[in-house]
């Protein structure tokens, strides 16, 4: 098992960012990528000054591989948290207005 495997096994076969299950898998040319492959990822990108050191990988899906691009992990943790509040608040106005809607139809029926 090399170093990156090993790293992969620490975060027990989840991604490092958004929790789903991910599998360590060797792709060959051509084939399909699912999205649940497991991706090594910098949390500080080479780029800005990231190494290429095991402290510095996590094990992570390539959906929020390629998302957190050239993010570091601290600025793409406050993305995903973004995201989640997002994702709630529309879920309480569509509820709401599923409820205003079934009250107008039954003050209708009433009167």
């Amino acid at each position: 098992m090399n170093a990156v495997e090993a790293k992969y096994r620490l975060r027990k076969d989840r991604c490092h960012y958004c929790k789903i299950p991910v599998v360590y898998t060797k792709i060959t040319r051509g084939a399909t990528t699912p999205r649940n492959r497991a991706t090594i990822d910098h949390r500080i990108p080479v780029c800005r000054g990231g190494k290429n050191e095991l402290s510095n990988y996590v094990t992570c899906c390539i959906k929020c591989n390629e998302e957190k691009g050239q993010l570091t992990e601290k600025e793409y943790l406050i993305v995903l948290r973004w995201r989640k509040r997002q994702h709630w608040r529309q879920a309480i106005l569509a509820s709401a207005a599923i409820l205003a809607i079934k009250i107008t139809v039954l003050v209708r029926n009433c009167s």
